[in-house]
């Protein structure tokens, strides 16, 4: 959780739009792509889409919303493994 909330903070526009709250929650994984699910207070928990860049050897937060946040950006066989992407 961590490593994705640090990722999450080194993205300025995608920590501006999102309210992390207690941290992330509900982690999933599959071939370079993860999301995670903020958990902000009063607010509808958002989710986030981070990648993982292999020269870097890091992961950065890509994008971020409360739908849609996979759609176009997503490999579609992908995004049936990841949490938070089939909306």
């Amino acid at each position: 959780m961590a490593t994705l909330e640090k990722a999450f903070k080194a993205n300025p526009k995608v920590a501006a739009a999102i309210v992390l709250g207690k941290g992330l929650k509900d982690v999933s994984c599959y071939e370079g792509w993860a999301t995670a699910v903020a958990q902000p207070t009063n607010l509808e928990p958002a989710t986030v889409l981070f990648k993982y860049d292999s020269a870097k050897k890091a992961w950065a937060a890509v994008s971020g919303g409360t739908d849609g946040v996979c759609r176009d950006t997503v490999p579609e066989d992908v995004a049936t493994h990841l949490k938070g992407c089939q909306n």
